[in-house]
């Protein structure tokens, strides 16, 4: 049974009347009240863009349950949009069955060759769910750490599997933190394999060999978790700081709920901990972030959140229902964010020559932003 968040504060800095329905729809889904105008903004809504939000948000398998919940909220929405959350909830919890079993059979090759393997990020949610309804969580891969003296010896029991190496994304790049993703029609789900988690501030907040050390049994051979401790820190890392939300006052509706079932499953001290971490490395202004996010989406107000978080996340809030305004800023952020590795970062910069005179590297630049470009909705 789903948890009861606390009542949803107003929503009034998003105006876009579809992003407040989402969110309403995210709460009611996770067992919250019922937002008074929910029904309306519903009503509102052009059905394709709920459903393209919730796309682009990663939590189009969550929204069923709201009307599983609250079944007069059927009568918002065509039957259609209805039927179609319902299958993608299914779909996922059969999805999700299937990585599990992925696991069991990928932590039998690298337990037969010795090779430690920590699953990382949403693997990590199967098989130890904080998530209430393990079919709510969504992923797209999976992402798991090895020893980097022995990522390429598992790379190749993967190749043995039938599996490629797709080279059209960063991890091409020479000291990538995860080698080229590697895919083909006999595995089922794309795998990550990982030497670190992220690169520079990232492998200074959580080293790969600490989360190896730290790791638990899974109750699957082969495959270990992260600390409770290093899956927390490693939600922070991922969604705030790598994929620069932070930096950009946005928000990612799925990476809101890992935050909110991350804090309703870990104790005060783990989490204290995890808050020291980032203090250490002046970026606990990230945790702080999320932190009032998820007592605007889900719960009431808390009087320890302070008034630079709470005006992040209003903004984050505001530019959550201005996705016009978001893709200009992203498509800036991004131009920046070339110019500094192309000036500062040698290896980055002779990936990217590399990359500047061959056609196959501009039709994967073309191909990653205008599938950038397509999510902000």
């Amino acid at each position: 049974m789903l948890g009861t968040p606390n009542v949803k504060l107003e929503l009034q800095p998003c105006r876009s009347t579809p992003h407040r329905a989402m969110m309403g729809l995210i709460l009611a889904a996770l067992g919250g009240k019922l937002p008074p105008t929910l029904k309306e903004e519903l009503t509102q809504s052009n059905p394709d863009t709920l459903a393209q939000i919730a796309n682009n948000h990663q939590v189009h398998t969550i929204v069923q349950s709201a009307f599983t919940l609250h079944p007069e909220l059927e009568k918002t929405i065509p039957h259609d949009l209805v039927l179609y959350f319902s299958l993608l909830y299914s779909e996922n919890a059969r999805r999700n069955k299937e990585a599990k079993q992925e696991l069991i059979t990928l932590g039998e090759l690298f337990h037969q060759e010795g090779i430690d393997a920590v699953i990382l990020k949403g693997g990590a949610e199967i098989i130890a769910p904080y998530y209430q309804d393990p079919a709510h969580r969504f992923i797209s891969d999976l992402d798991i750490l090895v020893p980097e003296s022995r990522v390429d010896d598992a790379a190749e029991l993967l190749f043995a599997r039938g599996g490629v190496s797709n080279t059209a994304n960063d991890a091409t790049f020479e000291d990538h933190h995860h080698l080229p993703v590697i895919e083909g029609s006999v595995l089922p789900f794309r795998i990550e394999l990982h030497k670190r988690i992220g690169d520079k501030i990232a492998d200074e907040i959580l080293p790969a060999h600490t989360i190896l050390e730290r790791s638990l049994p899974s109750g699957i051979t082969g495959i270990r978790l992260p600390s409770p401790a290093d899956r927390f820190t490693h939600h922070i890392i991922h969604g705030q700081i790598e994929s620069q939300l932070y930096a950009r006052t946005l928000l990612n509706l799925r990476t809101c709920v890992d935050h909110h079932y991350f804090q309703r499953a870990l104790d005060a001290e783990t989490l204290t901990k995890a808050r020291q971490t980032f203090d250490q490395h002046g970026l606990l202004a990230r945790v702080d972030g999320l932190d009032a996010l998820s007592h605007w989406i889900f719960g009431s107000q808390n009087e320890q959140l302070s008034a630079p978080s709470n005006i992040w996340a209003t903004k984050a809030v505001r530019n959550f229902g201005r996705p016009s305004t978001q893709k200009h800023f992203d498509s800036f952020m991004w131009l920046k964010t070339y110019i500094i590795r192309f000036l500062m970062e040698p290896k980055r910069r002779r990936h990217y020559l590399r990359k500047l005179f061959s056609i196959r590297g501009w039709e994967q630049f073309i191909a990653f932003h205008k599938d950038r470009l397509q999510r902000f909705m």
